[in-house]
């Protein structure tokens, strides 16, 4: 993925994500444009998304020895399942402290294959919302963001999210830990560092069912790359620095 500024206001952003599970498989596109702005109450941005999905399966789907053929589903399957989505976006940084975002994914939900099924898109309303403040503590160099998030997504219960974030050193270490309730307890922790323009970061998740005894939770490691900032001319005809890109 890739996310960077096109101008002091503009932004864009370009994702390339590819899962596969079993004979399942999943491949998503996604573009981002952004536009900040400010104003006397603080900062702010308006962001939209566009995105490409589909789903498919496996040829070797075919020879489970589970499946009975012909078995349409399968066929459809195999064929794959397309989708077209947009979500739409705000936050807004109010008086260098107070964190607002609001956001609303697959706000436009359509179907684009040619896939013979009876299957209708379901027009759930979603939405992401949170609430967080930025506590610098100068002394101790280091900031605490304590941050509090709902969302409601598909036919799932809402979920509600307690996190608190510590950075260190001016963002060269930071460290949260995350708790959610609503559709099932969950518990995760991050850790992360910045040396120069590189970025690592490590994060363990688990869930409070039952089910977690046969589970050992999830493990992630996530690396980001601060590329040279882009430059362009200003009204004086000088080449102006402006914000830099960032690669996961």
């Amino acid at each position: 993925s890739y996310d960077g500024a096109l101008s002091n206001r503009i932004g864009i952003g370009a994702m390339v994500f590819s899962d596969q599970f079993g004979v399942e498989n999943r491949l998503r596109g996604q573009l981002s444009y952004s536009y900040r702005f400010e104003s006397e109450a603080g900062k702010f941005a308006i962001g939209l998304s566009t995105e490409y999905m589909r789903y498919f399966l496996d040829n070797s789907a075919l020879t489970d020895g589970g499946v009975t053929i012909p078995d349409d589903r399968i066929s459809q399957g195999i064929d794959g399942f397309e989708y077209f989505l947009a979500s739409l976006g705000f936050y807004g940084e109010i008086e260098e402290n107070f964190i607002v975002g609001l956001s609303f994914p697959g706000l436009i939900h359509s179907r684009q294959d040619d896939n013979d099924s009876n299957d209708e898109v379901e027009k759930e309303f979603n939405y992401i919302a949170y609430l967080g403040y930025r506590a610098p503590i100068e002394e101790y160099d280091m900031v605490i963001e304590p941050i509090l998030c709902v969302r409601k997504i598909g036919d799932v219960d809402i979920q509600i999210d307690a996190n608190l974030r510590l950075s260190f050193l001016d963002e060269r270490l930071f460290s949260g830990i995350t708790y959610g309730f609503g559709a099932g307890n969950r518990l995760g922790f991050m850790l992360g560092t910045r040396i120069n323009a590189l970025n690592v970061f490590y994060s363990y998740d688990m869930t409070m069912l039952d089910f977690q005894q046969y589970n050992a939770g999830s493990h992630e490691f996530s690396l980001m790359i601060n590329l040279p900032s882009a430059f362009s001319a200003d009204n004086q005809g000088e080449m102006k620095e402006k914000e830099h890109g960032e690669v996961y």
